[in-house]
């Protein structure tokens, strides 16, 4: 298959946000929809390094219209933290090399300088945002791209960017993002079906109040967003620093990992993991393994919960440490994931345990990968239903 790549220039930009427009009768592949030719900087002149996010921290929301304004898919908010656990799927030397380059995020891969050692890789100087070219991958965040081949009907590209202080140091462009697509000039037809399902994630933060004089915090909770949607996964992880008694802020977007930490999924009345359901850091990683498959965390401290140093200090905890943001990779990357695979008809609720010492309050981020359903010839999107109709609008 021939192609050339487009590139397109915004049809709008703003410090806040940038709209494209692909117009319809150009051929496109739907897996080569991406952002480029720009820089971050900042006016302090200091280094820039995102957090598990990546570069995807830049990016508050990203929507996928037709032309007629209707939007097919999105990534927005807490959403946007599913792309740190999809950056874990990359292997070892994947994030070393290229997927650094590319995807900038606080590093996973780790080196042996000897035998007996580990370290992460950036300890061997890794560049900063600010002299590295920028390259975002709608395609890799939008699902429904991953569903289509090649799309010929034309759609808008709609990018909002977070503030300047949700960063560190803050940030700038040097310049706004263009749009880059791969124009099929071969006579391959665009694809020819009208109906396309695919997963869209939905997220929900729930907060957690603190029960003073309580050993551990317990919570439930019946999840109203996700009544009447078939879904797929659901992904879980604690964004609130669980050792902290005051919300020191989450700029690195770490998912923190409680001691005491179980997690109980009840749908239509039914325990879904019998045995105490997901109550060891084990089973919550063995689990997030086998339903969205092997990821690529430096050493198990950075999933496990208080890995000290040395047996008689409790001060010091275990794991490799981030030179450039100052983060020591020990119970930073805790996520959990349960299979559902079903339509929710009636309800679905979950209890939460864990050890949290947050006086204000503590917040939970749950990520659902609810399916939906678009039809390009109607223009309409809705969510898939067991109905025979099979669009819930």
């Amino acid at each position: 298959m021939e192609s050339k790549t487009l590139l397109l220039d915004p049809q709008s930009s703003t410090s806040e946000r940038s709209i494209w427009r692909i117009n319809p009768g150009t051929k496109f592949l739907a897996s080569k929809v991406r952002v480029g030719n720009f820089r971050v900087q900042n006016n302090s002149g200091l280094p820039i390094y995102f957090g598990t996010q990546g570069i995807y921290s830049l990016i508050l929301r990203v929507s996928l219209l037709n032309l007629d304004g209707t939007e097919i898919d999105r990534l927005a908010g807490d959403g946007l933290n599913m792309m740190a656990i999809r950056l874990l799927a990359a292997e070892n030397g994947q994030q070393y090399s290229i997927n650094r380059q590319l995807a900038q995020s606080m590093c996973d891969s780790i080196t042996c300088p000897s035998p007996s050692q580990v370290q992460l890789t950036e300890v061997a100087g890794k560049d900063n945002a600010c002299v590295l070219s920028a390259y975002i991958d709608i395609s890799s965040m939008l699902k429904y791209l991953s569903a289509r081949n090649i799309i010929d009907e034309g759609m808008i590209v709609q990018l909002e960017y977070n503030l300047p202080t949700m960063i560190q140091n803050g940030y700038s462009f040097d310049r706004y993002p263009c749009l880059f697509i791969d124009e099929v000039i071969s006579d391959m037809p665009a694809d020819k079906a009208t109906t396309f399902t695919f997963p869209t994630i939905i997220s929900e933060r729930l907060v957690i109040p603190y029960q003073a004089g309580e050993a551990l915090q317990t919570y439930a909770k019946r999840l109203n967003a996700y009544y009447n949607q078939y879904i797929a996964n659901i992904y879980y992880f604690m964004i609130t620093d669980p050792t902290s008694a005051v919300n020191v802020g989450n700029t690195f977007d770490l998912a923190f990992a409680p001691s005491n930490e179980s997690m109980v999924f009840t749908l239509d009345g039914v325990q879904l993991i019998p045995f105490g359901s997901i109550n060891t850091v084990a089973k919550k990683l063995a689990l997030l393994t086998d339903f969205n498959g092997p990821v690529t965390v430096p050493t198990l401290a950075s999933v496990y919960n208080n890995v000290k140093a040395y047996s008689g200090d409790s001060s010091v905890l275990w794991g490799c440490k981030n030179p450039n943001t100052g983060v020591t990779m020990s119970g930073v990357q805790s996520y959990g994931c349960m299979k559902l695979a079903r339509m929710i008809t009636n309800d679905i609720t979950m209890q939460y345990t864990a050890s949290l010492s947050n006086e204000a309050s503590s917040s939970l981020v749950m990520l659902a990968e609810c399916m939906r359903v678009y039809n390009k010839t109607t223009g309409i999107v809705g969510n898939l239903s067991t109905n025979p109709v099979m669009l819930n609008v």
